[in-house]
């Protein structure tokens, strides 16, 4: 068995430094002699995922060790006082261990450095910020897509240095605390993939949310790389994860998988994440598809759908800002209640106590979509503001007690070509009183049917890929 798992992380190893064979051009440094000198550190696949609250961490790795696996976290960048937290592990497909330590008790405002440790393997010191008040700023990307490609071996290389210079302009414009990423992080959701995704030192040094995509459905490694806090919440989920949520600074973020269907499930997750955070000032969804983008027609069958399930809990619950992706068109909405325009934002850059939802989408970062000027997308009815490019786009969100600012950015432009802000002058703003449909039971209990016969056929999917899981765990989700 160990000669098995030597051998699995050695042909890990050589194929990551194979990809290292062609200059890299996008990062200000040398990101191919980065690549191929720390090879070993990428495949381990290091990352901190944020906590319920900014008092809490979740730190993982890939091991070859089933115990005796640990982080050490710090508040001197010598280690100095460190304090060891124990990992647990779960096995992987690849037969080695997915490790996972549940850091507690830090205090806001402050740096912490970390460490993992498995057997004679010892990471470099990284480290990561815990915010201070309400204030904060988030690095907002989606579809990144590291992808694995036999036609290119440098792909992985490739695209996961676009993704560092990324954050790397990001870091220059603003004290980024969290970086958001609203699904499609691999394309192909091998682990390959999900290591060059948080191989840049930058994201290492930061918290990393992240979300499913459908591409990362299409196998199983997100599930032993995802290391968000979810809870047990009933119904049914994605077998690759489910929803989670996370407070920081003045902001209760739903971080929701609607490549799963079940209402029911969703519905029960906003509740319990609403109830537990009562004093929470602003709410902002994620999750991976463009509801309101109209930019690809063929997807809004399955628009329409999601828009039936998910829209009415968000306007129930006041959320202030959904994050998406999906269809890698750059898209800010109209102030949106009961999936009709209230407000138009086409000629405004900032709303006040909102009377509804503003829901965005960002362009992907390896894969923007290119741009015909003889035959342009549509646009969906309740947009306000769009751009039609190929350029690689992201967005730094500035969060304070009474605003969000969107700022965002093309890849190597030092000013934003937009910038929009909602702000609120009270905890309510100016959400409407929800009134509940008995509809919009119906619709959660009929999606919760939906996800369960979705799951079978990804069951049957992924043993075609190859990949041996219970039925029962895949088709219920756990």
């Amino acid at each position: 068995m160990r000669q098995n798992l030597k051998r699995t992380l050695g042909i890990l190893l050589a194929a990551i430094i194979l990809l290292s064979g062609v200059s890299f051009a996008w990062a200000s440094f040398d990101w191919e002699s980065y690549w191929q000198q720390n090879g070993e550190e990428i495949a381990r696949g290091v990352y901190v995922a944020p906590g319920h609250t900014e008092s809490e961490r979740i730190i993982r790795w890939y091991t070859e060790e089933k115990d005796g696996n640990t982080v050490a976290v710090s508040k001197s960048e010598d280690m100095n006082g460190a304090v060891t937290f124990t990992a647990g592990t779960v096995p992987t497909l690849q037969g080695d261990y997915s490790a996972e330590a549940e850091i507690k008790n830090l205090k806001s405002g402050k740096t912490y450095y970390y460490t993992c440790s498995s057997g004679s393997y010892s990471s470099p010191v990284y480290h990561f910020e815990t915010a201070s008040g309400s204030d904060f700023s988030a690095l907002y990307v989606t579809d990144v897509h590291i992808s694995l490609d036999d036609r290119n071996i440098n792909s992985v290389m490739n695209q996961s240095g676009k993704f560092a210079s990324v954050i790397s302009q990001a870091n220059e414009k603003a004290d980024i605390s969290v970086i958001l990423s609203a699904g499609d992080q691999a394309s192909e959701g091998r682990r390959a993939e999900y290591c060059g995704f948080v191989s840049p030192v930058d994201a290492k040094n930061n918290t990393v949310a992240i979300l499913e995509g459908n591409h990362d459905r299409k196998y199983v490694d997100y599930k032993y790389f995802n290391a968000n806090p979810e809870k047990e919440n009933g119904g049914i989920r994605s077998y690759i994860g489910g929803d989670y949520w996370f407070v920081k600074g003045d902001c209760l973020f739903l971080m929701m998988d609607t490549n799963n269907g079940d209402g029911m499930y969703h519905y029960g997750f906003i509740k319990e994440a609403v109830k537990a955070n009562p004093g929470v000032k602003w709410r902002v969804a994620m999750f991976h598809h463009d509801l309101l983008g109209g930019r690809i027609p063929h997807r809004e069958a399955e628009n329409k759908l999601i828009r039936l399930l998910i829209m009415p809990m968000l306007d129930e619950f006041a959320v202030d800002l959904v994050l998406m992706g999906h269809s890698h068109y750059y898209t800010i909405s109209n102030v949106v209640y009961n999936r009709k325009t209230v407000l138009s934002t086409k000629d405004i850059d900032s709303v006040t106590d909102p009377a509804g939802t503003v829901y965005m989408v960002s362009g992907s970062i390896n894969r923007p979509r290119g741009v015909d000027p003889d035959n342009l997308p549509p646009v969906g009815e309740n947009i306000g503001q769009y751009v039609d490019t190929d350029k690689v786009i992201y967005n730094i969100l500035d969060f304070s007690e009474d605003s969000i600012t969107i700022k965002s950015y093309y890849l190597d432009e030092e000013d934003s070509f937009n910038t929009f802000t909602i702000s609120k002058t009270s905890q309510a703003g100016g959400h409407p009183k929800f009134g509940k449909n008995p509809v919009n039971y119906v619709v959660r209990f009929l999606g919760r049917i939906y996800a369960l016969f979705n799951n079978i056929g990804k069951y049957n999917d992924l043993k075609e890929h190859g990949c041996d899981i219970p039925f029962f765990d895949a088709v219920i989700g756990r």
